[in-house]
């Protein structure tokens, strides 16, 4: 399995993140679909900066090449629980077990670092893969609901995960 090693987000990271989140794979999988510009990514990016609820790093295999991103946001230290997502691996990585080793990375993160005790997601319930990534980790569905957005509808299931289930799974060798 490829290692991943994740690192914060660089203002030089942006191009090759915004090819991978426009890729029409990827994008199909995001709450909001839409292809966006250099210019609206430009201003995510200085919203980004200022936040200190938030920490999104990009994941780097084990040459060093940048394969993806993940972040926590939402981090609410009183309530001791954050958000997982924006998981995003280049369509050419996938497959290699990269999402798994930087999930199980930025869990660790949040659980040491930043002394949290629940991570949650919301996943649409048909990306199959990733339901099952997160349930192999640990990852527990608490409620689900539907989400309507331009007409369309999906089913999202929220999950949630703690540091004891986390390292119950690591000790059963996910």
């Amino acid at each position: 399995m490829t290692r991943a090693f994740l690192r914060p987000l660089r203002n030089t990271d942006l191009p090759e993140l915004r090819s991978w989140r426009n890729h029409p794979d990827s994008r199909r999988w995001f709450f909001s679909q839409e292809e966006i510009t250099e210019q609206q990514q430009e201003r995510w990016f200085e919203e980004l900066s200022g936040r200190d609820n938030e920490r999104f790093f990009v994941i780097e295999d084990e040459e060093g090449v940048s394969v993806g991103t993940v972040s926590l946001y939402n981090i609410d230290p009183a309530k001791g629980r954050a958000e997982y997502g924006r998981m995003l691996i280049d369509p050419d990585h996938r497959g290699k077990g990269l999402a798994l080793e930087a999930t199980l990375a930025i869990l660790r993160y949040a659980f040491s670092k930043l002394c949290l005790e629940t991570v949650y997601l919301e996943v649409m319930t048909d990306n199959v893969p990733a339901v099952k990534l997160y349930q192999n980790i640990g990852f527990k569905t608490v409620r689900r609901y539907q989400k309507d957005t331009a007409g369309s509808g999906y089913e999202v299931a929220v999950m949630e995960i703690s540091e004891p289930e986390l390292l119950k799974t690591e000790r059963s060798g996910t």
